[in-house]
């Protein structure tokens, strides 16, 4: 009996163990990887472009420069579907409920270079702010336009168009202007003007969040 014990042992002995398989990565599990690897490289690819377009354009102040130079009179946008000169476009939109406001007074207004200077200087104070410069998100308001037009063009249209800038028209229009650009500053605001919007918006404007993305 002991001799059959003996013998059974050492026949179990004699039989190799079998070694545990490593687990596979499966085809699936390959390819979803490729997959989310390409997606990360694309997107982060895409968020180097516009910081590389960002950044050079927004510190020098392109943009605005570029605005500087164009001839707002001539521009047309689309009411309704048709083409309209902006000056047109102007009235038809926030001119028509002022007292004293023409379409003539609309169509000379954005031939003046204080017009086009103000569309300027809002677009500088944007880019500083978006660079970081600037604490604080720059906010348009009727009453900048008001201000423009009662007291540094006031004299020049009046003798252009004959037409007196009166209180009647701020009121007017803080009244057709104010939805329209109250929805445009909290548009600004719930976009870039707090949180993770406002911290991305300045990486990809800083040299930092190119270098980042690069």
């Amino acid at each position: 009996m002991a001799k059959e014990r003996s013998n059974t042992t050492a026949e179990a002995e004699a039989v190799p163990k079998k070694e545990k398989k490593q687990k596979q990565p499966t085809r699936a599990g390959a390819v979803f990887g490729s997959i989310l690897l390409f997606l990360l490289t694309l997107l982060f690819g895409i968020c180097f472009l516009c910081s590389s377009i960002l950044n050079s354009v927004l510190p020098q102040k392109t943009l605005s420069a570029a605005i500087a130079k164009m001839d707002l009179s001539q521009m047309q946008l689309s009411d309704h579907g048709k083409e309209q000169p902006i000056g047109k476009c102007l009235y038809d939109w926030y001119f028509w409920d002022a007292p004293n406001l023409t379409e003539e007074y609309a169509e000379k207004l954005v031939t003046m270079p204080e017009c086009n200077q103000f569309l300027c200087d809002y677009l500088d104070d944007l880019s500083t702010y978006m660079t970081g410069d600037n604490s604080e998100l720059p906010q348009l308001q009727p009453d900048d336009v008001a201000d423009l037009l009662q007291e540094e063009l006031g004299s020049k249209l009046t003798k252009e168009t004959h037409v007196v800038f009166a209180e009647a028209d701020r009121k007017s229009l803080n009244w057709t202007m104010g939805d329209d650009l109250n929805g445009w500053n909290s548009m600004l605001q719930h976009t870039i003007g707090s949180g993770f919007g406002k911290f991305l918006t300045r990486q990809l404007c800083n040299l930092s969040g190119m270098i980042a993305f690069g």
